[in-house]
């Protein structure tokens, strides 16, 4: 509900028109994305951080599997290249999964959350060619914050710690990794497919480990080497796609040399 505070400003400036109008759009991304928090949430408190995130990176495959059949749009080669590679660098960083906590609930609730994650991405990019970008992220965001707020007090109750870490964490979580992260995707998406999207988002792990070494945490081998494959799937999908073969041009009709006039009087003459 802060991010949606905080958008009131901008949902004014865009306008009453604009925002009715992407209303039906805004509704259905929000409610994806409150159903991919809370399913990632749910993940999260039955199987182990690294498997989580492993299962969770499948949506760089659902993704083109579902533009594919919603939008009928085939991702070129070189993306679908690029997903491969970045989704095997994921496999890398996550290690062996063998010893991870596993639970089928955890796991299930956790693909379901990368296969919602997918189709809110294909949603995006089907949107943004219909209504206003600022508008959608708006109503996202209220109607992410209004189904998350109800789902929390239905389930837990009201109870909100007011120390200054809690504060803090929830100001970053609502302003950068909410409000930030969705406009930058509404904005990026505006200008890329969906599939291209979710590759990009796959480096997200990779940041993560940076930020992590930065803070003084060490980073393993694998990890480097998960990150390096990465960021090489990034680089396969950014190669432009070889436009499709044209046809050979016909040959020019072979003329008789002569002009119509000159065909025309011969002809009189027989």
């Amino acid at each position: 509900m802060i991010g949606t505070l905080v958008l009131v400003p901008l949902a004014l400036r865009t306008g009453g028109p604009a925002l009715r109008h992407a209303l039906p759009w805004g509704l259905a991304l929000g409610a994806a994305t409150a159903a991919a928090f809370w399913l990632q949430a749910y993940g999260l408190a039955r199987i182990g951080s690294t498997r989580s995130a492993f299962l969770t990176a499948f949506y760089v495959l659902f993704t083109p599997a579902i533009e594919r059949l919603a939008l009928g749009r085939r991702a070129s080669r070189p993306v679908l290249a690029g997903a491969a590679v970045a989704f095997a660098g994921l496999a890398v960083m996550a290690g062996d999964l063998s010893s991870a906590s596993a639970s089928p609930a955890g796991d299930l609730a956790t693909l379901a959350c990368a296969l919602v994650f997918a189709v809110q991405m294909v949603l995006l990019a089907h949107a943004l060619q219909h209504a206003s970008g600022r508008a959608l992220v708006f109503l996202q965001i209220a109607s992410c914050g209004a189904l998350s707020a109800a789902a929390a007090l239905a389930l837990e109750g009201a109870h909100l710690p007011a120390t200054a870490p809690v504060l803090g964490s929830l100001a970053f979580l609502s302003l950068g990794a909410t409000v930030g992260i969705l406009g930058l995707q509404a904005y990026g998406q505006r200008r890329t497919t969906a599939t291209r999207a979710a590759v990009l988002f796959s480096s997200e792990p990779v940041w993560a480990a940076l930020c992590a070494a930065l803070l003084g945490e060490a980073i393993t081998a694998r990890e480097v080497g998960g990150g390096a494959l990465v960021l090489a799937g990034l680089l396969v999908a950014s190669i432009p796609a070889r436009p499709p073969a044209r046809p050979p041009a016909r040959p020019p009709a072979r003329s008789s040399g002569r002009s119509p006039a000159t065909r025309q009087r011969s002809s009189s003459a027989r």
